[in-house]
């Protein structure tokens, strides 16, 4: 049975009428294209060093996403001087278990430098789980719900989720999960605002309104994005996930990425960019690990030369694995494992001529 990975619309989750009751006191977007869900998360422009993900966009289940995008975003009254720049993405996984969790903002991070920047990369993760495994919410009793609105209420609180010498996480992620609460939380907020003074309430809409109208195009350049990225790879898809990968089957804790090398070929068919991507994901143990390569053209139009040869060395420079593609291959990928930290390179060769030798820590 075929694995069909072309997501459906993109829809906004937990739904597109609860942006305005989820920004009023927590950063981010989440969409759902067809069984993954991708949260966006809008990192500041200046001085983007580190992705920060609130914590409710990792513990609560319903929220939780497969995909987390960095995105910068640049809001100019004029819509043509508005633009969105998308710096990487990462995992439910990698947050999760190699994450920094700060207690008092209450957010996971990782450095820009293990932002995974190539969105292709999605692709080859499809098959993959990208979900760490987390606890349900503990049930909150309408009693506590209300006292806890009561206090949060009060609009001179800037930030009521930063508020952990009142509240727990795990309180404060049922409270916001509930909709009725949390709908109940943004206007008893926003109404403080709105009786002060009409023209808050008018520019609270209007930028609402102009937030909504950049989210949009945010859905929509990744909805447009992975349909015709789908689309090129939807073949490969076309097999059972097990045959395609067998050996990452029961691993599933956190995907890594080591970026995407590339090298410029000179074959019988004239020069072209390959480009070869290393992902790995740390089996159950910790100690050995799952390597999937992936090695492709740029041009997902144009198939790799044939007779190119892939081989993978460990570090007494002997063979572990090897391949040599066919006549209209559009790409290669194999898995193999090793043990955590020991080194290997990656040889690309044709006619027995070494091209390039990418090595690995």
């Amino acid at each position: 049975m075929g694995v069909n990975v072309k997501p459906n619309r993109a829809v906004i989750y937990p739904s597109a009428k609860s942006l305005s009751s989820i920004w009023e006191v927590v950063n981010g977007a989440g969409i759902k294209l067809g069984e993954r869900q991708i949260v966006i998360i809008p990192c500041e422009i200046s001085e983007f060093e580190e992705f920060s993900v609130p914590q409710e966009w990792v513990d609560i289940p319903e929220w939780v996403g497969d995909y987390y995008l960095a995105i910068q975003v640049n809001l100019e009254p004029e819509e043509d001087e508005c633009w969105i720049e998308v710096c990487g993405f990462t995992t439910h996984s990698y947050l999760k278990n190699l994450g920094k969790y700060n207690f008092y903002d209450r957010t996971y991070a990782i450095t820009v430098d293990n932002l995974i920047q190539d969105i292709t990369v999605m692709e080859i993760t499809l098959p993959l789980k990208m979900k760490a495994e987390i606890p349900e919410l503990p049930h909150l009793s309408a009693v506590k719900a209300e006292e806890l609105l009561q206090m949060f209420a009060n609009s001179s609180i800037y930030s009521p989720r930063l508020h952990v010498n009142d509240i727990t996480f795990e309180e404060w992620a049922a409270l916001l999960v509930n909709d009725s609460w949390r709908q109940k939380l943004y206007e008893q907020r926003m109404g403080k605002l709105v009786t002060s003074s009409n023209l808050v309430s008018t520019n609270t809409t209007k930028a609402a309104q102009g937030i909504s109208s950049k989210i949009d195009h945010i859905v929509a350049w990744i909805t447009t994005t992975l349909e015709n990225f789908c689309d090129l790879v939807q073949p490969i898809f076309e097999h059972d996930s097990e045959i395609l990968i067998p050996e990452f089957k029961n691993a599933h804790l956190p995907i890594a990425y080591e970026g995407i090398k590339e090298i410029n070929l000179v074959s019988p068919r004239g020069r072209q960019l390959i480009k070869v991507t290393k992902i790995l994901e740390v089996v159950n143990d910790s100690e050995l690990i799952n390597i999937l390569i992936d090695v492709s053209s740029t041009d997902f139009h144009t198939p790799l030369p044939p007779d190119l040869e892939i081989r993978v060395i460990n570090k007494d420079n002997q063979n572990i694995y090897s391949i040599i593609t066919e006549e209209n291959d559009m790409n290669v990928r194999f898995p193999f494992s090793r043990q955590f930290g020991e080194p290997f390179s990656i040889k690309l060769m044709i006619s027995g001529e070494d091209i390039e030798v990418f090595e690995y820590k």
